[in-house]
């Protein structure tokens, strides 16, 4: 329990741009430990984005309990919210006394393009472990061994809805799109599709 609450501060206290920065991390830690493979932190990870709540959090809790139980998810989940909890405490004092400060404007500025550059490493990641399930990450030769045309198709369906459907001059609810995902996962796994 003690790793994971270590490996869970590190991630929390090392990643910035939200939890899908964090994506990389978990994984590459998960997989060093042989905890478990891509492609079961990648539904892990699927499950997560769907509850209420942080991410990162929520994938934190779901690693430690599926690794060590009720204990493991408390040490997890403490670890990835206590860096968080530690520094927003420490900046709120020095923020308000250095806004004006070129060395901090300076820093978000760099972590900004950091943080764009970790959270589309998760997402190819995520996608590849998505598409192409029995390859490993760029394993290009076990491609067409098992690409999911299923997933392919509602990856591009969610994609183009959210990037073009309008309802009544509104932009849909992603918690609609996430819901219909599910819905037709279900669907078609109780059918045998899948």
């Amino acid at each position: 329990m003690i790793s994971l609450f270590t490996m869970f501060f590190r991630i929390g206290l090392f990643t910035f741009g939200g939890g899908y920065a964090a994506y990389p991390l978990i994984l590459d830690g998960l997989l060093t430990r042989g905890w478990m493979s891509e492609a079961q932190f990648a539904d892990i990870w699927g499950v997560c984005n769907m509850l209420p709540g942080a991410v990162a959090v929520n994938t934190a809790a779901f690693v430690g309990y599926r690794t060590h139980g009720v204990s493991g998810a408390l040490a997890a989940a403490f670890g990835a919210i206590l860096p968080s909890l530690s520094l927003v405490i420490i900046a709120t004092y020095f923020i308000a006394r250095v806004n004006k400060s070129r060395i901090l404007k300076g820093a978000f500025y760099g972590l900004r393009p950091a943080a764009s550059g970790l959270i589309m490493a998760a997402a190819f990641r995520m996608a590849w472990a998505t598409f192409f399930p029995k390859a490993g990450l760029l394993e290009f030769a076990k491609i067409a061994d098992g690409v999911s045309i299923f997933a392919v198709a509602l990856f591009a369906a969610a994609f183009l809805v959210m990037l073009k459907v309008k309802i009544k001059n509104k932009p849909v609810n992603p918690i609609l799109v996430i819901i219909g995902a599910a819905a037709t996962g279900i669907v078609c796994g109780s059918a045998g599709l899948l």
